[in-house]
């Protein structure tokens, strides 16, 4: 493949911010290790600084870059760090240095694509998502987005939150207590929103009835509309169907509209089940909790670093956007 050089990596020579025209020279060739490719390597003609096609990758300087993609796709599919090390006969922290690697890629990737005018989004659900730091007494919050319409995840927040189950106590006793960083989350998250939507004026957020979303969407997005609704009403609209059976009140009217279906089960009963208003971002957070290991409930997977559960969700976020990495 052509690549043309287009400047001196030298930063103190003068042919890096300004080049001018056949700056630099052939000078030979090298052959890399991993796959023996031979690769030309030129010469700056004015700081005698050395460089080949392969100085201006993502992965200069790395031993084995034929792995960034078995690793990217392994951790994308429930493995942890020591599984997907023992599966590539490689060391932890050979996988772990690759998780950073391919996560920083992985966010500038997605921002670059989100600018397209073909991925700009006019109808959005978010929610949050809990998982631990460590320990169960060190909860985590992360907020993310979902396009309505292609079913994309569109961003992702991390930060920290108060423990609030039995084991509150527990932490506060020993870890002291904890600010609720949920806010910070949540409104980083509609500034990313607010930079993919195609226009405010008509973009359409959904989420729960958590009534600081209310407020923190009216400050961050005043021109949006914003929906909400609750698991619970739907689970109580369900149970009134199923009990009066057809001749509940506006039952055609949620038929035609595709709130309600109609079931009929093996043994020839008809259940009458609810459509679920924030089923994209519900199915999305099902998906996370059962590709990403970290993100699992009862399971020896811990996040050790806040930064790394970071990277993890913008590697999976890109591969499950099919957005392919520049490196």
């Amino acid at each position: 493949m052509y690549f043309k050089i287009k400047f001196c990596p030298n930063e103190s020579c003068k042919e890096h911010k300004n080049p001018s025209e056949g700056f630099y020279s052939k000078k030979g060739y090298f052959k890399t290790k991993w796959n023996a490719q031979k690769v030309p390597r030129y010469i700056c003609k004015t700081c005698n600084r050395t460089f080949s096609t392969h100085t201006f990758r993502k992965t200069y300087q790395q031993k084995k870059p034929y792995l960034n993609e078995p690793i990217r796709r392994s951790l994308s599919e429930a493995n942890t760090i020591r599984g997907v090390a023992r599966e590539l006969g490689m060391s932890k922290n050979t996988v772990m240095k690759k998780l950073v690697f391919l996560g920083e890629v992985s966010k500038e990737t997605c921002e670059e694509n989100w600018e397209k005018p073909e991925n700009k989004v006019e109808k959005v659900q978010f929610d949050e998502l809990e998982t631990s730091h460590r320990t169960q007494c060190l909860p985590l919050t992360i907020a993310f987005a979902v396009d309505t319409e292609k079913g994309n995840i569109l961003s992702a927040h991390v930060d920290i939150k108060p423990c609030q189950n039995n084991l509150a106590d527990i932490s506060r006793t020993k870890y002291g207590k904890r600010p609720n960083n949920r806010e910070i989350a949540v409104r980083a998250l509609l500034k990313d929103i607010k930079k993919i939507a195609k226009s405010e004026k008509n973009l359409e957020i959904s989420s729960d009835k958590l009534a600081a979303y209310r407020d923190w969407v009216h400050e961050e997005l005043p021109l949006a509309s914003h929906t909400t609704f609750s698991g619970t009403d739907l689970k109580k609209r369900e149970r009134d169907l199923n009990d009066d059976g057809f001749d509940a009140l506006n039952f055609d009217e949620d038929l035609f509209n595709k709130k309600i279906w109609v079931k009929r089960r093996k043994n020839g009963r008809i259940v009458i089940k609810a459509f679920d208003p924030l089923f994209h971002i519900n199915q999305k957070c099902a998906l996370l909790r059962a590709r990403l290991s970290r993100l699992k409930k009862r399971f020896w997977g811990f996040t050790q670093k806040i930064e790394n559960l970071e990277h993890h969700l913008w590697l999976f976020i890109a591969l499950s956007n099919n957005f392919k990495l520049k490196v």
